[in-house]
């Protein structure tokens, strides 16, 4: 009779004891304190784009094959000419609209609150490091264990306006400004204190 009542005293505790520790809804204070515990790497990206399709070329009637390597292309301009054409459309050509995947490593730093998921500011940049645009991605953390724990996930950013020598930049912002929290799914879900 005793153990009957000692086991179950015991597990009546060790339900307390992890209702007690069950995560409440986090206010905005708790949700900022939680972000600064994820850190987040930019292992590589890939730019998908669909290739362009040309049209197939129409066929040569017979006999015109042997006509047609010998006289110039029309509207083809030689010599001299050629480089004023060449200066005139020489403009740089527009970006190309592609998606872009992106390889993300998300690390715990710390302990203590967990949090759903993070948003991962994405920042876009030129050749010479100039900013090109800013994208805010959702990572789910909601199955990242506890501090040091890591989970590498891919992200895509659709119909983004890339050069070839575009580069991407990842972070999870120690501080987001309250007037910002609004474009944070984190923030957004939180409790108002």
């Amino acid at each position: 009779m005793h153990r009957r009542y000692a086991l179950t005293l015991a597990l009546a505790c060790l339900a307390g004891a992890v209702a007690g520790c069950a995560q409440g809804p986090l206010t905005e204070d708790d949700v900022a304190a939680a972000r600064s515990l994820y850190a987040v790497e930019l292992k590589g990206f890939v730019v998908e784009q669909d290739p362009m399709t040309l049209p197939a070329p129409a066929p040569a009637a017979e006999g015109e094959d042997a006509a047609a390597e010998d006289a110039p292309a029309a509207g083809a301009v030689e010599g001299e000419d050629a480089a004023a054409a060449e200066g005139m459309t020489g403009l740089p050509p527009a970006p190309a609209t592609a998606d872009v995947v992106l390889d993300l490593l998300v690390r715990r730093t710390g302990g203590g609150d967990r949090l759903p998921g993070v948003t991962v500011d994405v920042e876009q940049v030129d050749a010479q490091e100039r900013p090109k645009a800013t994208y805010r991605v959702w990572v789910d953390t909601s199955g990242l264990g506890g501090k040091g724990a890591t989970t590498q996930v891919t992200q895509r950013l659709e119909d983004v306006e890339v050069a070839p020598d575009d580069k991407f930049a990842v972070e999870i912002r120690d501080e987001v400004p309250p007037d910002m929290r609004s474009e944070y799914r984190e923030f957004a879900e939180a409790t108002s204190p």
